[in-house]
């Protein structure tokens, strides 16, 4: 899936960049780069690291543009290379923990205190309590792939159609809250369901609302992005001519 997601980023990067010239000089000092890439990308497949193994990928790629097409060819679609890098398969576990931790609590808390105007409830940590029943807020609930979902969602808006730095600087701290304000609703309806219905329909419930609020997520980003855009005029016609 990552593979084919950087084929479409290709593809548009191609057609928001219509001034690139047909031919290029090849560049032998891109072969230093593709032994480097190969070494990282060998190195990923023997400690079974999926990181290693996505960027010694990204950067066996970009050693044959270097390489093949010349440095120019390279540097222009750089910022293809870096934003894929950010398709990684998976996070390491630590570094994920320490990310997924704050959003977990601060879900927790919100959820807990918004359900207890209606039901009784409490929570300590990431854990809160219903019918004296515990519910854990785990990694896999604590938003961090909505959040993820949310960044790569706006990022691609900026490759089909170029943004101000601006609205660049709102994608990327509005992800996350985005993903806590999404997380807390779906955490909180779940509160809702388990303490009147049942526990059982709480959780599928849960399983079930990402599906409706990820889509109003990414809506709601879209018109973030657009208003922005809109109210600052459009760069499309001046520094990013052609896109």
């Amino acid at each position: 899936m990552p593979i084919l997601t950087l084929g479409i980023l290709s593809v548009a990067w191609a057609q928001c960049r219509p001034d690139l010239p047909a031919t290029f000089q090849p560049n032998r000092m891109g072969f230093a780069l593709l032994l480097l890439a190969g070494l990282i990308y060998l190195l990923g497949v023997l400690l079974s690291i999926r990181v290693l193994c996505w960027g010694g990928f990204l950067a066996l790629l970009g050693s044959v543009y270097w390489t093949l097409l010349g440095f120019r060819a390279f540097y222009q679609r750089l910022p293809l290379f870096l934003f894929s890098f950010f398709l990684l398969p998976q996070l390491p576990v630590d570094l994920q923990t320490a990310i997924s931790l704050p959003l977990q609590l601060a879900s927790t808390f919100l959820a807990s205190s918004l359900a207890g105007l209606l039901i009784p409830i409490h929570s300590e940590g990431n854990i809160f309590y219903i019918h004296g029943q515990p519910y854990e807020v785990t990694v896999a609930c604590s938003g961090l792939n909505t959040w993820i979902a949310f960044l790569f969602a706006g990022l691609l808006w900026q490759v089909f159609g170029r943004v101000s730095l601006k609205t660049l600087l709102v994608i990327f701290a509005g992800a996350p809250l985005l993903a806590l304000v999404t997380n807390t609703i779906r955490l909180l309806i779940t509160a809702w369901i388990a303490y009147w219905i049942s526990p059982d329909a709480g959780m599928a419930i849960h399983t079930n609302l990402g599906y409706a609020l990820f889509p109003m997520g990414v809506v709601l980003m879209g018109c973030m992005i657009h208003h922005l855009d809109f109210t600052q005029g459009t760069v499309r016609g001046s520094r990013y001519e052609g896109c």
